[in-house]
Parts: structure tokens; C-alpha cells; sequence
């Protein structure tokens, strides 16, 4: 069977971080209250915060299915990061969750998740060794960017 490609582990890291994110969302359905009392999110209702904590238990099972333990740890938390953020946001100027807000929420968890466990690389010999492209196969290029090197490799 064999080891899976770099690209096949990519996109379970990507399905692993789309779930957390909604885990994500699901603890700041937990923690505020909506914010009007006539939206779509009253009658949605709220998830205990067992639930959301279930949720966030499963996504950070399947993070660790698809990566290191560090890298899973470190996914996870800056997906609640995200959220935690926009909640944050949402209850210093409305005092609730909206759909737009959990919306919101959920997309920032999952950025801050698909970055969250990249390590960037600044000392200069990596980034100068790192920085090369495949500019050397067209003359023009080539003169052009021969002395040319990245600050930081992500």
C-alpha cells in the first residue's frame, strides 16, 4: 500500500482543518448568545458547551490522523484562535452570534488553521539555499534574479 503522496496527505489536512473550523464555530454558537432575537439563530438553537467540546475532541482527533502531534496541537489551537477572535469581536460590538458571525468565525478558524502549523524559516543560509526557483532556465531571468534571495521560506 505504501506511504500516501504529499499531495493525498495535503488534502486530509485540508478536509481535517475544514472540520475543525466548524468545530471552531461550534463553541462560539456555545459561548454567545445570539445577538437579536428574531434571527435564523434563535431558531437554530445553541449547542451545550459538551457538545462544542465533543466536537472540538473529534476534530482534534482527525488532525491527528493527518498530522505530527505538535503540528495537530498547533493547528487546532489557532483554528480556536480564529474563532475566538471573531467572537471576541462580535461580543464587544453586537453582544452575540449571528449566521454572518459564525460564518465569519468558521472562515477565519479554518485560515488560521491551514497556517497555523507552518514553520517559517529566517536565518539566511536555509532561506538563501530554499529561495532558488527554476529562474536559471530562461537567460533573461537569470540575469535578472541570479542575486536575488527570499527574506523568509514558510
Amino acid at each position: 500500500m505504501g506511504v500516501p503522496s504529499a499531495a493525498k496527505r495535503g488534502r486530509a489536512f485540508q478536509l481535517s482543518m475544514r472540520g475543525a473550523s466548524r468545530a471552531a464555530m461550534a463553541g462560539v454558537m456555545a459561548g454567545l448568545p445570539p445577538a437579536r432575537t428574531d434571527g435564523h439563530s434563535v431558531s437554530t438553537g445553541r449547542p451545550s458547551a459538551a457538545t462544542a467540546l465533543t466536537a472540538l475532541a473529534a476534530a482534534l482527533a482527525l488532525a491527528l490522523i493527518v498530522l505530527p502531534v505538535g503540528a495537530a496541537l498547533v493547528a487546532v489551537a489557532a483554528c480556536c484562535a480564529g474563532a475566538g477572535l471573531v467572537a471576541g469581536i462580535a461580543r464587544a460590538k453586537i453582544g452575540g452570534q449571528t449566521g454572518d458571525i459564525l460564518g465569519a468565525a468558521q472562515q477565519l478558524a479554518e485560515i488560521a488553521a491551514l497556517l497555523g502549523p507552518f514553520e517559517a524559516l529566517d536565518d539566511f543560509t536555509t532561506s538563501k539555499k530554499r529561495s532558488r526557483d527554476f529562474f536559471w532556465y530562461s537567460p533573461i531571468l537569470n540575469a535578472q534574479l541570479r542575486r536575488s534571495f527570499g527574506d523568509l521560506v514558510a
